[in-house]
């Protein structure tokens, strides 16, 4: 297990968690008073301003618009929007409790745009006086049947809340026990022998630990990994290594966000190797900072390996026989996380993503075992943290870095598990995280105090990321 200060050692768990939707009455709830209201619309009730002026004469009715065709190019735009609108808000600095209502569809393409609501959650992180819901609807639901759903919603307290047909349903974090025989049985390796793998930022921390792994596991098996950069004499060594655990390695410079040049390197992955069995799309870049002082070009950044990079790989093998189609994402998509609205956004996405192809699969579209695996820090590879920051985690939420052999068990058992296309891992002390506001126990937060002074957050300088 990874280093977890003394005093955490022999409670450290890691924990898998399943976000799943269930079926919940609207409860019963006390009208709120908020010191401001905003409803934000993205991709539907184009008609319905009127009716939620009436519905809501408070609130301030927002429609997050994007052009072009390309869902990536309008993720972006939505994401660049809703950023300026979270720092139009805390510049205004309004008094008491903000209540922010993200309406967005709940099925089909649409549906992804819910990916949103991780920047939601980390500015809920940022400025705790934040009210935040992210609501799924039908995309036909409009006028005074829209206003009546949101205006319904204004009063509970779910953070993720959607609508099919006439059901309410609401995410929960439940998570993955296992009974004894479960624990003592031996999780099938999901690697294939003789199988092609291709991994996005393959070169880098994560991807090389899982490019190990794979080659440890089983033998004749390809590794096609892709990068952006040229490789230094220090990658190119560490590709070296993988070679010599049997495994043929192919390093392609490609960067995932070109759908041409992706599509272009499946074809040639296939006539080189007889074909691909699958997909782990590892690559990320962060680019820390409060709400505050966040810029587009740096959003634009952080969204666009995450969002247009899983979306061109899901393209380019979409009539490929995979076994496995594994998106590498971030428990701060589901929690949210101080400093990264950016980063969970994208993650969020990628979330989304994974139950949209999931289904896929299920109708016969595509193939391949479909899962967003949502990691929080690891001791090794990706973004590393100095000590203060993770005696800083223990103290506040009883989290320590996730360590390698923990890491490789929690993806194999994640993939074992049957329809489950997200799966959100955690490592530390049981108790603590559930205490923590994590929400695996209490999904439901409860309604806000009355007092509350003027919504604020700290700018002074760059936090260090929590997950």
């Amino acid at each position: 297990q990874a280093a977890a200060p003394a005093h955490a050692k022999g409670e450290v768990e890691t924990l898998l968690l399943r976000p799943t939707w269930q079926e919940a009455q609207l409860p019963a709830a006390e009208p709120v008073s908020y010191g401001a209201h905003w409803v934000v619309l993205c991709e539907v009730g184009g008609d319905a301003e009127a009716a939620l002026k009436a519905a809501l004469p408070q609130a301030r009715c927002l429609h997050l618009s994007a052009e072009g065709a390309d869902l990536s190019t309008r993720y972006g735009g939505y994401a660049a929007q809703l950023l300026a609108y979270l720092q139009a808000m805390f510049s205004e600095k309004p008094s008491g409790w903000v209540r922010v209502q993200l309406v967005v569809p709940a099925s089909g393409e649409g549906a992804l745009l819910a990916g949103l609501g991780g920047m939601l959650k980390s500015a809920r992180q940022e400025s705790p006086k934040l009210v935040i819901q992210v609501l799924g609807v039908e995309p036909s639901l409009e006028g005074e049947a829209l206003a009546q759903c949101v205006s319904a919603e204004a009063q509970a307290f779910e953070e993720d809340v959607r609508y099919r047909a006439a059901t309410r349903e609401v995410m929960r974090l439940e998570e993955v026990r296992e009974d004894a025989e479960q624990a003592q049985a031996l999780v099938p390796t999901p690697w294939k022998r003789g199988g092609v793998y291709l991994i996005s930022g393959g070169a880098g921390g994560l991807g090389l630990i899982f490019g190990k792994a794979i080659a440890t596991a089983v033998s004749d098996v390809t590794l096609v990994l892709t990068g952006r950069s040229v490789l230094g004499a220090e990658k190119l060594e560490q590709l070296r290594q993988l070679e010599a655990l049997g495994a043929r390695v192919v390093y392609r410079q490609v960067d995932v966000t070109d759908a041409e040049a992706v599509a272009a390197c499946v074809r040639e992955v296939v006539q080189a190797h007889g074909g691909l069995t699958g997909v782990i799309h590892t690559a990320g870049v962060l680019r820390d900072s409060f709400l505050v002082k966040k810029t587009e070009s740096e959003l634009r950044a952080v969204l666009a390996p995450k969002v247009a990079g899983v979306l061109a790989l899901d393209a380019a093998t979409r009539g490929q026989p995979l076994e496995v189609f594994v998106s590498f994402s971030s428990a701060a998509g589901m929690l949210g996380n101080v400093g990264q609205t950016d980063y969970a956004a994208a993650n969020a996405f990628l979330d989304a993503h994974a139950a949209l192809r999931a289904a896929a699969v299920q109708a016969g579209e595509c193939s391949g075992r479909t899962l967003s695996m949502a990691w929080p820090l690891w001791a090794e590879g990706g973004m590393r943290v100095d000590a203060a920051t993770r005696d800083r985690l223990w103290r506040s939420a009883g989290l320590v870095p996730l360590g390698t052999p923990e890491g490789l068990s929690a993806l194999a058992r994640a993939l074992s598990l049957e329809g489950a296309p997200r799966v959100t891992v955690l490592s530390g002390e049981r108790s603590r995280i559930e205490q923590e506001g994590l929400r695996i126990r209490k999904p439901v937060a409860s309604a806000p105090e009355a007092d509350a002074g003027p919504i604020e957050v700290d700018g002074s300088e760059v936090p260090a990321g929590v997950l």
